[in-house]
C-alpha cells in the first residue's frame, strides 16, 4: 500500500458503512474542514497572503478528492487568464463554448458511471462554467461598452482590468467553494480578499445613520448556525431515506393505495431528496460566512451585519412557498441569478410606453418583449448545466409548463382575489392563498420527481403513480388563458365580480 492508499482507507470503510460513495465522504470531510480554515482566512488581514492561502487550500482539496482529474479545472483558468490578456472574448460564443466543454464531461459521467450518484470533477467543472461566464461577460462589458449602455446590475459587477494571475486563480479556486459552490461574482471576491468590504459599509452607513449602533462582526456563529441547520437536514435525509426509499414509488402494493395516499408518499420521498440538497448546500455555505466572505451589507434599522451575499436557498419558504415563482426565487440561488443576469436578462427586451388608465391618466408600463423565448432558453439552459439524463430534461419542461401555467393564473385568476389598487378581497383571497401553499410543495414533488430518478421510463412511472395529475391541472389552465374568448370572458366576469366588492364595502361603510 503507498500514502495514498493510507489515506484514501478510511474513507472508504465509512463509504461502506454510510452506503455513499467515498467521493462524496471526502467531499464532506472538505467541507467540514473548512470551517476552520475559515476562521484562519479570517484573522489574515495581508490581500496577498489571503490570496495565496485560499488557493493553495483550493487545489490541496481538489488534488485530494479528483486527483488527477485536477487539471481539467486548472489547466482552463490558466489558458483563460492568457487569452483574456490578449483579448476580451464574445461572451455569447464563450458561453456556448463552455456549456460544450461541461457537456463533454456530462456525457463522460453518463458513459462511465450510469445511474449512480457520485461527485466526480463534473461537479466541479459545474461551478467553473458559472464563473468562467459571469466573469467574461463582466470584463467584455467593462472594456468594450460605456457605463449609459449598462444596467444597473451590469455597472455594480463590471470589471474594467484584469486582475493579477494571483488574484484570478484564487477566485476561480478559492478553497471553500471550489468542490460545490456557492458562487460569486468578481467584484465581491476582490472586495473581500483585499478588506474593503465592512470598512466601505461602515463609512456609509455612519453617514446616513449617525444614530444607530453599528453590531459585531457575527459571522462565526452565523455560520456555526448554518453548519447546525444542514446537520439537521443530514439527520432527517438519512432517518427518512431508510424509511421511505425512492423504490416505494415503483412498488405494486403502494400503487393500488388510494389517490391521496399516493400523494402523500409522493410528497414524502421527494421532500427527503430536498433535505440532501439542502443540506449540501448549506454546508458550502456556512464555511463561507464563516470567513466573512458573505458579508451584504448592514441592516438599515437595526444596524446588524448580513452575511447572506451568497445565500444560496432558504429552506423553510421553498416547502411552504405559495406559488411557484416565489419557491423557484429561493432554490439553488446563485444558479438561479447567473440564469437571470447572463441569459434571461441579455436575451429579454424592454421599453417604456405610455398608456391611459380608466381615469384618463397617463402612466408607464414596461412592455417586455422575447419574454417566452428568454424564459425558454433559460430553462434549456438550465437543464443542459445540471446534466444529460432524461430526467432532468422532463424535469425542465416539466417547471416551464408550470411557470407558464403560474404566469396565466397570476394574471387571469389572482385579479379576482386582488383588486387594482392591491385591497384584497376577503374572505376569498385568504382561501386563494391556502390554496397555494398546499398545492405547490406538491408540484415541486413532481417537478422534482424525475431528478430522482434520471431516465424516461422511470419518469413516465413516476408521474403514473400520481395519474399525471400535474399535467392535467396545469396544461388546460394555459390552453384556456390563450384562448381570446376565454380571456374575454374571464375579464368581463372579473370586473363584475370586482363592482360587487366594491358596492359591498361601500354598504358596510
Amino acid at each position: 500500500m503507498n500514502i495514498v492508499d493510507y489515506i484514501d482507507k478510511p474513507f472508504e470503510i465509512l463509504s461502506d458503512l454510510l452506503n455513499h460513495g467515498s467521493d462524496i465522504i471526502k467531499v464532506t470531510f472538505c467541507m467540514l474542514l473548512a470551517y476552520p480554515l475559515s476562521l484562519v482566512l479570517k484573522k489574515i488581514k495581508d490581500p496577498k497572503k489571503r490570496l495565496w492561502y485560499s488557493l493553495i487550500l483550493g487545489v490541496v482539496f481538489l488534488v485530494f478528492v479528483h486527483r488527477g482529474q485536477t487539471i481539467w479545472v486548472f489547466a482552463p483558468c490558466v489558458i483563460l487568464y492568457y487569452v483574456l490578456k490578449w483579448k476580451p472574448l464574445n461572451p455569447h460564443y464563450f458561453f456556448v463554448g463552455a456549456i460544450f466543454y461541461l457537456l463533454f464531461f456530462h456525457v463522460h459521467d453518463l458513459v462511465t458511471s450510469y445511474l449512480q450518484y457520485c461527485l466526480k470533477i463534473r461537479t466541479t467543472v459545474m461551478i467553473q462554467v458559472v464563473l468562467y461566464t459571469s466573469f467574461v461577460y463582466n470584463y467584455y462589458d467593462g472594456k468594450t461598452k460605456k457605463k449609459s449602455e449598462l444596467t444597473e446590475s451590469q455597472q455594480r459587477l463590471v470589471i474594467t482590468e484584469m486582475p493579477p494571475l494571483l488574484d484570478f486563480l484564487a477566485y476561480f479556486l478559492q478553497f471553500n467553494t471550489i468542490l460545490i459552490g456557492p458562487t460569486y461574482e468578481y467584484v465581491h471576491f476582490e472586495n473581500y480578499m483585499y478588506n474593503r468590504s465592512i470598512e466601505q459599509a461602515k463609512k456609509e452607513f455612519k453617514k446616513k445613520h449617525s444614530n444607530i449602533k453599528i453590531g459585531k462582526d457575527n459571522s462565526t456563529s452565523t455560520g456555526l448556525k448554518t453548519l447546525g441547520i444542514s446537520t439537521a437536514f443530514c439527520a432527517m435525509y438519512l432517518f427518512f431515506g431508510m424509511k421511505f426509499p425512492n423504490s416505494l414509488l415503483f412498488d405494486e402494493a403502494q400503487k393500488k393505495k388510494n389517490f391521496l395516499y399516493r400523494v402523500l408518499l409522493t410528497h414524502i420521498v421527494t421532500i427527503k431528496t430536498r433535505f440532501k440538497y439542502y443540506h449540501a448546500l448549506l454546508l458550502a455555505e456556512g464555511s463561507c460566512q464563516m470567513s466573512g466572505s458573505t458579508f451584504n451589507g448592514i441592516d438599515e434599522k437595526t444596524g446588524a451585519f448580513k452575511w447572506n451575499l451568497v445565500e444560496n436557498m432558504k429552506p423553510f419558504t421553498i416547502e411552504t412557498a405559495p406559488s411557484i415563482y416565489i419557491a423557484s426565487g429561493v432554490w439553488n440561488k446563485r444558479i438561479s441569478i447567473w440564469l437571470r443576469l447572463y441569459i434571461y436578462n441579455r436575451i429579454i427586451k424592454t421599453k417604456e410606453i405610455e398608456i391611459e388608465n380608466k381615469k384618463g391618466e397617463k402612466q408607464k408600463r414596461v412592455i417586455r418583449e422575447r419574454e417566452g423565448l428568454a424564459t425558454l432558453l433559460t430553462f434549456v439552459v438550465s437543464a443542459v448545466w445540471h446534466g444529460v439524463y432524461p430526467g432532468y430534461y422532463f424535469t425542465f419542461i416539466l417547471w416551464f409548463v408550470v411557470t407558464l401555467a403560474g404566469r396565466s393564473l397570476r394574471r387571469n385568476i389572482r385579479p379576482f382575489f386582488v383588486t387594482d389598487d392591491g385591497k384584497a378581497i376577503q374572505p376569498f383571497k385568504k382561501i386563494y392563498d391556502v390554496a397555494g401553499h398546499i398545492f405547490t410543495p406538491l408540484l415541486i414533488d413532481n417537478i422534482g420527481l424525475p431528478l430522482i430518478v434520471f431516465t424516461f421510463s422511470k419518469s413516465i412511472k413516476v408521474f403514473q403513480f400520481g395519474n399525471f395529475w400535474v399535467l392535467w391541472t396545469t396544461i388546460p389552465v394555459i390552453v384556456i388563458t390563450k384562448i381570446p374568448i376565454c380571456v374575454k370572458l374571464l375579464k368581463k366576469m372579473r370586473n363584475n365580480w370586482v363592482k360587487l366588492f366594491t358596492k359591498a364595502n361601500k354598504k358596510n361603510d
